[in-house]
């Protein structure tokens, strides 16, 4: 079996999607590295089947397509290709990005080759499609002047737009939170990683190149809903209660920012976060994860 699975969820962007498509036919060593590439399309109104059909005929690897009964949200939709999945390594990448080099696969397997095993998840260089400058948002650390020239850095979490994991590491953990729809969810997982003692890495061996398209994604109240909502939970669950304190407190100003003093929507969603702790277990970090944790300066307070 070849040791690489491109693993893709789509909504809502079919000329984005077939555009990636046709970015991996021109990867070269296919037929030595890529096992195939799955694909979750959440979208139940429109139908991709008819164009991976088509694109089959086009293309030399092979496509597991699957189309759930309902839109299964960004965690549970990368969980359902992580179980269709059997290669070693599970590379993911968002439906409108492509990426960068012909040779990106050779690269990954050589680099990631030459890492220690309990290196787990390696974070991709992410540059905006249009003028290939490094998308901060999508950069794994928050002192982003500090980090941003640096070729690789063991680091906190990982990005989703273009990540890779060992599925080794994968099968240690309960996968990703299926209750989050949008929204925190690598951060549950790197801390879910952390906790079995693997590392995170950031590499710019391999770049991946982000339309970050406007369809598919939330509305800006729910987006920072979700935000405010899931972050809290997460760091509930994982880290000391102090940074649980500030990182609510902290979220919650942003979510008045962004929605301008929606109080209504305000609580609403502090009522949503009370009753989703009632039903949170909390699984702390030990004193060696976040002895991890500080020596990547990982931000912790919100």
């Amino acid at each position: 079996m070849n040791p690489i699975d491109i693993i893709i969820i789509t909504y809502n962007r079919k000329q984005e999607l077939h555009e990636l498509l046709i970015n991996i036919e021109q990867l070269e060593y296919k037929d030595i590295y890529l096992n195939k590439v799955i694909i979750i399309d959440n979208n139940i109104t429109n139908d991709n089947g008819n164009m991976v059909l088509q694109i089959r005929k086009d293309i030399n690897y092979s496509i597991d397509y699957h189309k759930p009964d309902f839109n299964l949200g960004v965690a549970r939709g990368r969980n359902l290709g992580i179980n269709k999945s059997s290669a070693d390594l599970l590379f993911f990448i968002d439906d409108d990005a492509e990426i960068a080099s012909t040779n990106a696969l050779k690269k990954i397997i050589h680099y990631i080759s030459s890492q220690p095993e309990d290196t787990a998840v390696f974070s991709l260089r992410i540059l905006y499609f249009h003028n290939h400058e490094l998308q901060k948002s999508a950069f794994p650390h928050k002192k982003f002047k500090k980090y941003k020239n640096k070729g690789s850095f063991n680091t906190s979490y990982f990005i989703g737009a273009g990540h890779i994991i060992r599925r080794n590491c994968l099968l240690t953990t309960n996968l990703y939170p299926e209750d989050i729809f949008y929204g925190m969810e690598e951060y549950d997982l790197s801390y879910q990683i952390i906790s079995k003692g693997y590392k995170l890495k950031y590499t710019d061996c391999v770049t991946i190149l982000h339309k970050e398209s406007a369809r598919g994604r939330q509305s800006n109240l729910e987006k920072s809903r979700s935000l405010w909502m899931n972050k809290s939970i997460i760091i509930y669950t994982y880290l000391p209660p102090i940074y649980f304190i500030s990182a609510t407190l902290l979220w919650s100003f942003k979510f008045l920012i962004d929605t301008r003093l929606n109080l209504k929507e305000f609580v609403k969603t502090f009522i949503l976060i009370l009753n989703k702790l009632r039903s949170s277990a909390r699984k702390p970090l030990s004193k060696n994860n976040l002895q991890y944790l500080s020596s990547v300066e990982a931000r912790l307070w919100y």
